[in-house]
């Protein structure tokens, strides 16, 4: 709820879980914990939700959850079935809410060859990369869409402190110099799942290419 003040956002829902813990870690076994849950429950849980505030666009994490986070994982699952089962009048939800189809549907991604400058630039100051860019990086062929938001950067960095348990004080990305700030972190890729047609010219908006129809409601899009 902390990151959702810093950065504005209109919103935030939650489906009821609790946190599955980091991978093999004795959380992901909690009765309660979201990497457990019931999928069809859960879908029903995201499809209200889908239903009631109609967004024209959802983001949500890839098939291996960015970094193999359980909750992330899951969230792929759930999301990908509620974004199909939200348009269609045969799967009913508790609160009866009438059927809903967003325009698109987003994964996060990070650029591989944006991921491969920062392990050679830890490299070059004597450090070995904690991370592997072939596993965690996106191919740049898939990425659909590149977002400029520089001018957003305090915020995007005010967020990340309220994640302490993510991202450890003594993270490389926590360490990046000054001067390649902007570079490293000053744009966000999305690779498109439903509803684009190419991946080239890259999208810099996420809205872009949505008819007059597709804003017939209140909410632009949601991130799961």
């Amino acid at each position: 709820e902390k990151a959702v003040s810093v950065l504005r956002l209109g919103s935030v829902h939650f489906l009821g879980y609790r946190d599955s813990g980091m991978q093999g870690t004795s959380e992901n076994n909690h009765p309660e914990a979201f990497a457990q849950a019931d999928m069809q429950e859960a879908t029903g849980r995201l499809v209200e939700i889908i239903r009631q505030t109609r967004p024209q666009v959802i983001v949500t994490y890839n098939e291996r959850g960015t970094y193999g986070h359980p909750d992330h994982i899951m969230a792929n699952r759930v999301t990908l079935r509620a974004f199909e089962a939200a348009g269609n009048p045969e799967f009913k939800d508790s609160q009866g809410y009438a059927p809903w189809r967003p325009s698109k549907l987003y994964y996060t991604a990070i650029s591989k060859t944006r991921l491969r400058m920062m392990a050679q630039l830890a490299r070059e100051r004597g450090e070995e990369p904690t991370f592997n860019p072939e596993v965690l990086g996106t191919p740049d062929e898939k990425i659909a869409a590149i977002i400029d938001v520089r001018k957003y950067l305090s915020q995007k960095f005010d967020a990340l402190q309220c994640h302490q348990s993510q991202i450890s004080p003594d993270n490389f990305f926590r360490r990046i110099p000054e001067e390649l700030i902007e570079e490293a972190f000053g744009y966000e890729y999305f690779e498109c799942v439903k509803g684009c047609h190419s991946n080239d010219p890259k999208e810099e908006d996420l809205f872009e290419d949505l008819s007059h129809h597709d804003f017939q409601s209140d909410n632009s899009g949601i991130s799961f």
